[in-house]
């Protein structure tokens, strides 16, 4: 477009400064065509110039709103948060309690009244324990460890947690090994009491054995717009019964206020969330004795 205006400027110049003529009248006349030829021409290339730079700027708003828009449609289709459920426990530390639902035939009973009942054995005993298709019980051993991760641009708010029973049942557990070392080891965050009668169990600061226990977890987890994970630890506590779990999260997504629900009842291996309450009253229960090694009580 411009360099049409430039060539008709120039053509206007030719034919103004063509007629040529003698005397002062002429060449008068001439100047004045010149001028006003000039004149036309630097208006029309200035006019040419703003009208190819709003068009250019339109060109160019139009592709990034089209470039937002898709970037936000594939935002969009990508899951708000991923949660990757652990037990708070790794399969190879071995704990200081555990429980067998059977008792122990009389081959066990004798090799247990052999191994040092000590926190330095405590990878023999687990062994012994695994081998009687036993598992790790109390404190720890029923903890989970909530890994929260977005790869959404928008922001993502997690903004309340409570917990839900899913099934309950009285303890299985009819042999129980324990090296008497109780309570809990450095855990944190958050429990609840799954003794609760309430469809929706509020979480609950801590554990149940802190000084502060029975404060309300009302933090935000905050998710997407490039923040970092956020890890939530849950002990579930109950002092008579076994229940299988979950975990409820409501959340939103920018710019959309509106709450969302989310379960999560599994863990990463697909299993389910699962507590494992006392043992039974019934049960066997064996202990350090005088000697260093295991002792079945008798009282």
């Amino acid at each position: 477009m411009l360099d049409g205006a430039v060539r008709a400027g120039s053509e206007v110049m030719r034919a103004a400064v063509g007629e040529q003529q003698e005397g002062g009248s002429a060449r008068t006349r001439i100047s004045v065509r010149a001028g006003v030829a000039l004149a036309i021409f630097l208006i029309g290339a200035v006019v040419v110039s703003v009208i190819g730079l709003v068009i250019a700027n339109v060109f160019a708003n139009d592709s990034a709103k089209a470039q937002d828009d898709a970037n936000g449609r594939i935002d969009a289709s990508k899951p708000p948060f991923d949660v990757t459920v652990t037990p708070a426990l790794g399969d190879r530390k071995p704990w200081t309690s555990w429980e067998i639902d059977r008792r122990l035939t009389p081959a066990e009973e004798s090799e247990l009244e052999k191994i040092s009942a000590s926190v330095e054995n405590a990878d023999r005993i687990w062994e012994f324990v695994r081998k009687a298709d036993g598992r790790r019980t109390d404190g720890d051993a029923n903890g989970y460890r909530f890994q929260f991760t977005s790869e959404r641009q928008a922001s993502v708010s997690i903004t309340d947690v409570y917990a839900k029973i899913d099934t309950c049942w009285s303890s299985r557990a009819k042999t129980y090994i324990s090296l008497m070392q109780g309570g809990l080891t450095g855990w944190e965050d958050v429990y609840f009491e799954l003794d609760s009668n309430l469809s929706a169990i509020p979480l609950l600061h801590g554990t149940a054995q802190d000084s502060q226990a029975g404060i309300p977890f009302d933090k935000i987890i905050a998710l997407g717009g490039n923040e970092t994970p956020a890890y939530l630890n849950v002990l579930p506590n109950s002092t008579t019964r076994s229940c299988n779990w979950s975990l409820q999260l409501e959340y939103n997504v920018a710019p959309d206020a509106t709450p969302k629900t989310r379960t999560v009842s599994k863990d990463e291996k697909g299993d389910d969330l699962v507590f494992n309450g006392p043992y039974a009253t019934d049960a066997d229960v064996w202990g350090p004795g005088p000697t260093g090694t295991f002792t079945k009580d008798t009282s």
